[in-house]
């Protein structure tokens, strides 16, 4: 695109936005006009302006760091610039969360280092509602517990920024100040499971797994055949080993102590980890009641997605096709359900059945992915942003 054409979509940009803002408007760094917006709480304004500027790139930072450490000394409310500014941080690192994750971990840190600095005692409710709506930027990201939690999965990038926010990462940060916090408890124990408990455990694979954890690997290996052995041993292992932390982990989300309103989330979990440790039944259980205690669309998507897993593995075809099918009535065309669904209509010998596999898989994968509950399962706040943001403003008065 010609610079003409650039000018021309920033002109047609500034003319949606309120007169004050205009005239501070520039080509390439909406840095200033976007903090002053969001300062007088023209959130609509602030939409629009990145709308049209130009896009964000890995070189954004900078500039943007540049400016915004200048404003934030500025006028006499720093406490509330300072939140403004962090902010405004979360709300770019947003939009670059399908870039490489350094670019929006930039931002993110340099955010969370701003409110984790600051000199201040008071615990207010609007830095208890920030650190959440941080926690959902950071775990939004490919690698979600790196900024997060201190886990170091990434780039020696990443995990340099990442060590800049201290031991344990923003998690860590936060629960020293909020330790009531509930979705800061339960999130501790998603990082364990995201990092600890990743591994399905197919009936047969898990009779194999058992099998080979028995057998002795080789003392020498000298063959094909012996680095073959070491190699199935080793994964039978470290599969074994997934599944004792998933049992532990059940274990531990069922002794939190918190409010009611949090119990189908809990339920949730607890049917994951059931499931992940080859409970196939008691996973069943957990996902039906948490199907009998929430309205959250999200939660009740998950619950008959998971089920329809647990139902699959006991060998209940029917039951778990049913089951993936009333997750989709929550979130139409959904990938995972979609596919899951798709995969036990084939095997059907009935015409209708295979034209409804074909058609739910060219549905789901002929456009941009459609929103997907599963996606967003042990990101903690990772799928509440919008609602935590918007929490986040209507406390910066």
């Amino acid at each position: 695109m010609g610079m003409p054409a650039r000018l021309a979509i920033v002109l047609v940009g500034l003319l949606c936005l309120p007169l004050g803002a205009r005239q501070a408007v520039s080509v390439g760094d909406p840095a200033q006009p976007a903090l002053d917006l969001y300062l007088r709480q023209d959130y609509a304004g602030f939409e629009q302006l990145l709308q049209s500027a130009e896009p964000l790139d890995d070189h954004s930072f900078k500039a943007f760091q540049k400016v915004a450490d200048v404003w934030v000394r500025g006028g006499e409310k720093n406490e509330r610039r300072t939140f403004v500014a962090a902010t405004v941080a979360l709300e770019f690192a947003h939009r670059l969360r399908d870039k490489p994750s350094e670019w929006a971990a930039e931002f993110l840190v340099w955010a969370s280092n701003l409110v984790g600095n600051r000199e201040s005692d008071l615990r207010s409710d609007t830095e208890r509602l920030w650190y959440l709506a941080c926690l959902a930027g950071m775990t939004e990201l490919s690698q979600p517990w790196d900024l997060s939690a201190g886990v170091e999965s990434g780039t020696v990038r990443l995990r340099t920024l990442s060590r800049s926010i201290g031991p344990g990462g923003l998690l860590a940060v936060a629960q020293r100040r909020f330790p009531d916090e509930p979705r800061f408890k339960i999130a501790q124990l998603e990082r364990d499971e995201w990092v600890h408990t990743r591994f399905e455990p197919v009936p047969d694979y898990v009779a194999l797994v058992r099998h080979n954890v028995q057998l002795r690997p080789p003392v020498e290996v000298r063959s094909t055949e012996d680095v073959t052995q070491q190699s199935v041993i080793e994964t039978a292992a470290s599969a074994v080993q997934a599944m004792r932390a998933s049992a532990q982990l059940r274990e531990a989300f069922k002794a939190l102590q918190l409010p009611n309103d949090f119990g189908p989330e809990i339920l949730l979990h607890i049917g994951v980890l059931s499931m992940r440790s080859g409970s196939f039944t008691d996973s069943v259980r957990y996902l039906r009641a948490v199907e009998g205690a929430s309205s959250d669309p999200y939660l009740l998507y998950l619950a008959n997605h998971v089920e329809g897993r647990a139902l699959y593995y006991l060998g209940a075809r029917a039951e778990a096709a049913e089951a993936f099918d009333r997750s989709l009535a929550y979130f139409r065309n959904a990938r995972s359900s979609a596919t899951w669904l798709a995969a036990l209509l084939s095997l059907s010998d009935a015409p209708a059945d295979r034209d409804r596999a074909a058609e739910l898989m060219s549905v789901a994968y002929r456009t941009g992915p459609a929103p997907d509950p599963w996606r967003f399962y042990g990101r903690s706040e990772a799928w509440r942003w919008s609602a935590n943001i918007r929490q986040v403003q209507q406390s910066l008065k």
